[in-house]
């Protein structure tokens, strides 16, 4: 079977294996021409769910003004589609969770109220 050439500065590799999934990049980060992305997050009480419609290069969360926020993952990349199930172990007093990503605008949302599920960003 042929898959044709590959373009190292537009592609990466996705695999999934025993519950683990990883992706590889044919290029360094630099030098690769990523799509912009849009970030969606769901919350609900100690965790974020987030997606994307297109690669994300290096999911970053931040707690603004919080001393020792702290999130059980970080400074992750997701495939299309793929999503993402991040506690939060302390904001730290933050009213509010910037995600962001590499190669796309942050998207802020408020702390969780008690009330039930957050909405999409």
């Amino acid at each position: 079977m042929e898959l044709g050439p590959i373009r190292v500065c537009d592609e990466f590799l996705h695999a999934s294996f025993a519950g683990q999934e990883v992706n590889y990049l044919l290029m360094g980060g630099c030098h690769l021409h990523l799509p912009h992305v849009r970030v969606q997050v769901r919350q609900a009480p100690g965790r974020l769910a987030i997606t994307s419609d297109v690669f994300a290069r290096q999911i970053v969360l931040e707690a603004p003004g919080a001393s020792g926020a702290v999130f059980q993952e970080h400074y992750f990349d997701l495939a299309p589609g793929q999503m993402r199930d991040v506690t939060i172990d302390d904001l730290a007093g933050s009213s509010k969770i910037i995600v962001g990503a590499y190669n796309g605008y942050p998207v802020s949302v408020r702390r969780h109220e008690p009330s039930g599920m957050g909405g999409v960003v």
